[in-house]
């Protein structure tokens, strides 16, 4: 399962982090599972199931910890 780590503040320039998760989820194929680590304040889970309906997928909580969650995103 491929993982995608939206906590890490890099130097420079950088996108949102909503901006790679809308392509991360466009890009996967039927069946495909992606582990998405996130903080709540840049991408409330109101949004990402938002646009996780809009793309098919489906979205499982494994973890919530003070503003960090962790889930899977399954294609359908």
């Amino acid at each position: 399962m491929k993982e995608l780590n939206l906590l890490g503040k890099e130097k420079g320039c950088r996108e949102h982090p909503i901006n790679d998760l809308t392509r991360a989820l466009r890009r996967m194929r039927k069946g495909e599972k992606i582990k998405v680590m996130f903080d709540v304040n840049d991408i409330p889970l109101e949004v990402l199931d938002a646009i996780a309906k809009i793309r098919n997928v489906k979205i499982y909580i494994l973890e919530k910890k003070g503003n960090i969650a962790i889930v899977v995103a399954e294609k359908l």
